[in-house]
């Protein structure tokens, strides 16, 4: 493979630098409506080289205790590409967490739904959909999907703001809605 630019890879080696303090990985809990992050470093040896003059290495854990050192390197002889030192284990600290939690909005959000009363067969039928965000919260991203009843095809027009989900389900894409905007469609 050829480089993109002259001399690239004969530089210093950016791992060297990378293990100068700890990798930290991030695992995402996503329940309901709640989003929490946790934030876990990579695996640590069992003891620390802390000292009174440098008390945090490695850094902090949540609870700000000093981290453990990491393990060491793997190191494999570039001559045969064998492995010189056998890969270490250890257990990962973790670093922090927050946790995200989506309003609930359910009791605040009104939609309403009318038709005629009688169409002609085969004729086309007008739906007035009107929704309103009575909660402390504007919402962004606001969509209604209608689900058509059997034998019913959707006539509309398609564009940016109205799709069609299969052939049942029209999405209409409202946008933002502020506390006690209302729309209709």
């Amino acid at each position: 493979m050829t480089p993109f630019l002259s001399g690239a890879g004969t530089g210093p080696k950016i791992t060297a630098k990378f293990k100068a303090k700890v990798f930290g990985f991030g695992d995402v809990v996503v329940n309901g409506n709640t989003l929490t992050l946790y934030q876990i470093s990579e695996p640590l040896l069992s003891t620390s080289s802390a000292t009174f003059a440098n008390p945090f290495p490695f850094g902090a854990d949540l609870n700000g205790k000093p981290l453990n050192d990491p393990i060491p390197d793997t190191l494999i002889d570039p001559a045969t590409a064998q492995v010189v030192t056998p890969a270490g284990d250890g257990t990962p600290a973790l670093l922090d967490v927050f946790t995200i939690t989506k309003p609930d909005v359910s009791g605040s959000l009104f939609t309403s739904v009318s038709a005629p009363s009688s169409v002609v067969s085969g004729g086309s039928i007008v739906y007035d959909i009107r929704v309103a965000n009575d909660s402390p919260y504007a919402l962004n991203a606001v969509q209604v999907v209608v689900a058509l009843p059997k034998g019913l095809e959707f006539d509309g027009d398609v564009d940016a703001r109205t799709t069609l989900q299969g052939r049942v389900n029209v999405v209409m894409t409202i946008g933002r809605l502020v506390p006690g905007e209302e729309r209709n469609l």
